[in-house]
């Protein structure tokens, strides 16, 4: 690997912490995988009349896609309501997730903070 100079170091670290902000397992953003889960479960009309089965279905969801980071599961949603004329499944829709993501995302991600804690050259 290249010597990194002190300022290359502090650029690629600030570069790095973006990157881990956006691939942040969507389970640690709160509630907002449950409303994006909600929301796509909403215009895909799902809704039985049932409440308590709703919420079960969206925990259900949830806990599936948890390790996911949100912009990816909130894309996939977005290729759902475009694309799809009823509710694809968890497995379809993990696929989904994963495409939006992009090959190898995480792997680069680990190589950049490897870089980031190399000496200074």
């Amino acid at each position: 690997m290249p010597a990194l100079t002190e300022a290359e170091r502090s650029q690629l670290s600030q570069r790095v912490k973006s990157l881990s902000e956006i691939l942040q397992p969507a389970r640690e953003r709160g509630p907002e995988l449950e409303v994006a889960i909600g929301s796509m479960f909403a215009v895909m009309n799902v809704f039985t009349g049932d409440d308590a089965k709703l919420k079960l279905q969206v925990a259900g969801w949830c806990e599936a896609l948890g390790d996911y980071p949100l912009f990816a599961i909130r894309k996939a949603a977005k290729w759902a309501v475009i694309g799809r004329e009823k509710l694809p499944s968890v497995s379809a829709f993990i696929d989904d997730v994963r495409l939006a993501m992009g090959g190898n995302v995480m792997e680069r991600h680990r190589l950049l903070q490897k870089l980031t804690q190399q000496k200074v050259g």
